[in-house]
């Protein structure tokens, strides 16, 4: 860094880039993106170090940029400021996760799917990202292609509950519905509380006439989300199934009253209405439906046909045979289908933006407030998605609010105790915080859920180290080493509980070791001040 600025000093100061440099400070990047532009279209020579300087701020400027539209969900203004990021320094990959989230929001499924696909090219172990391509074929409407494609993350990670209820809503598009109940199935097996698997996992139940077993599933959702639309529109679907055209009516008319423009509910109201012989109360709701969508000419066929039932004799054809070319979302599988066909938006992936986030200087750790409540707000909404609470906690911490970030991964457990991920950073944050002993505790859990790497073992060791605990310190540090032989903190870890234990030679003996391990350098001088403490050379 030195050696730039001595050679910015002898290349003649810049006034403007002093200035653009000044205003980027105070993160006034719209202002700040001007000047750097107006510095690169004088100098137009990448040999000029403040030409390749501004190009380097203003690209950093449209990716903080970028990043508020982001977090707001102004998607369209995000992925102009990240692609004009990349332009001024195309080495930045890791934007194109968020322009395929923008594209995937904007509805631009095909470059969403570029987006996606060019970082899988660089890594095909990427999860999140292999998750969001699935979404984006959903909404292609690529049914074979999402099966594929999920079946493949699934061989790979076979408990992430999401992944099977996506191969489940590509199967049922597919009319492949045992295959498709099974995918619900070990989504709940994984997630009791997955509400979408419960959801149609009730639906496919009452399609195959299993009317109770569906009925046990809806109310495991409906206590929670009583006015939810899709809880409703599930409801309702199933009681059209049964013919239960009183019960049906009753739902839809509610879903009306939540949100009175939804067309799909007006239609199915209507089709119960001609069902019970109420053809004036059809008509009224077509006409009303004509006014709404004046273009569509099925609602004005649909009312000249049902007053012309109401003057026919009663050998006239049923009213309900004329409209069913018209309208076919009154069987629960169509239902269904309309339901799985909706947009999919990609809400952005917490995870990949809390590393983000974490990778921020802490000058720039007001950004990640605005996110802290866009999860915030998108929990109340999704309250039983502990994947969720997860990337809350871990904003909370790196904003140094660890009471609340507690609670949260607490939150995600409660929810999913094999959340193996997030028991990890709980572990982790009470060790770091000086809580050995409740470290501990979640540590045992991770022993007993998961094949323990030596990093985990080492972890344990310094726990029980820091718990006063050097017997199993020395055994967990002996696990680390039959696994890996030259981990250097784990030499360490076992150096400082023979140490302890009065065990002086083993202790010297373990130092050297950890000395030959090429630690880093914390590792290297605490092991160096043991070697001291022992009186070793």
């Amino acid at each position: 860094m030195t050696g730039i600025f001595k050679r910015l000093w002898s290349s003649g100061k810049s006034r403007a880039f002093d200035q653009a440099m000044e205003l980027y400070n105070a993160r006034r990047y719209s202002e700040a993106v001007r000047m750097f532009e107006a510095i690169l279209a004088e100098k137009k020579s990448s040999s000029d170090i403040y030409y390749n300087l501004a190009a380097v701020y203003c690209s950093q400027s449209n990716h903080h940029l970028g990043f508020r539209e982001f977090l707001q969900g102004n998607y369209t203004r995000a992925c102009d400021f990240f692609e004009k990021a990349i332009e001024l320094q195309p080495g930045q990959l890791d934007l194109y996760l968020f322009i395929g989230i923008c594209r995937n929001n904007m509805r631009d499924y095909d470059e969403a799917a570029d987006a996606f696909q060019l970082l899988l090219s660089l890594d095909q172990n990427r999860t999140s990202v292999r998750i969001m391509q699935g979404i984006v074929l959903h909404n292609l409407g690529s049914w074979e292609r999402s099966v594929n494609h999920h079946r493949a993350i699934l061989r790979d990670y076979p408990d992430y509950p999401d992944i099977h209820y996506r191969q489940g809503l590509a199967l049922t598009a597919l009319d492949r519905l045992h295959e498709a109940r099974e995918s619900f199935r070990r989504a709940l097996a994984l997630n009791p509380a997955y509400r979408g698997a419960l959801l149609e996992s009730a639906l496919i139940e009452a399609h195959f006439g299993r009317h109770d077993e569906a009925d046990r599933l809806i109310a495991r959702v409906v206590p929670r989300n009583p006015a939810d639309a899709s809880v409703l529109y599930a409801r309702g679907s199933i009681l059209l199934e049964r013919e239960d055209w009183e019960g049906a009516a009753a739902v839809f008319s509610e879903i009306l009253t939540l949100a009175p423009g939804d067309i799909n509910a007006m239609i199915n109201l209507a089709l119960i209405h001609v069902h019970r012989d109420d053809l004036e109360g059809a008509v009224e709701i077509f006409d009303k439906l004509k006014g709404i969508m004046p273009q569509d000419r099925r609602f004005d066929k649909a009312g000249i046909a049902l007053r012309a039932a109401r003057r026919s004799p009663a050998e006239h054809p049923r009213p309900l045979d004329v409209l069913r070319p018209w309208f076919r979302s009154v069987t629960l599988l169509d239902n269904m289908k309309r339901e799985i066909s909706r947009h999919v938006d990609i809400a952005p992936d917490f995870e990949d933006i809390v590393k983000l986030i974490f990778s921020l200087p802490e000058s720039d750790c007001h950004l990640c407030r605005p996110f802290l409540e866009y999860v915030e707000e998108y929990i109340a909404k999704n309250p039983e998605y502990p994947d969720l609470y997860y990337s809350l906690g871990l904003i909370y911490i790196r904003l140094q609010q660890d009471a609340e970030g507690e609670k949260a991964l607490r939150a995600a457990l409660l929810l999913n105790p094999n959340y193996h991920k997030a028991r990890r950073s709980l572990f982790s944050f009470l060790k770091e915080r000086g809580r050995h002993g409740a470290a501990l505790l979640e540590g045992d859990i991770l022993l007993r859920q998961t094949k323990p790497g030596p990093d985990l073992y080492v972890d344990l060791a310094e726990a029980c180290l820091g718990s006063n605990e050097p017997d199993r310190a020395h055994q967990y540090a002996e696990a680390a080493l039959k696994l890996k032989r030259n981990h250097a903190r784990a030499w360490l870890a076992d150096a400082q509980a023979l140490e302890r234990l009065g065990r002086r030679e083993e202790a010297a003996a373990a130092v050297r070791a950890c000395l030959g391990a090429d630690p880093d350098p914390a590792v290297k001088t605490a092991a160096l001040t043991l070697r001291e403490k022992l009186g070793e050379k």
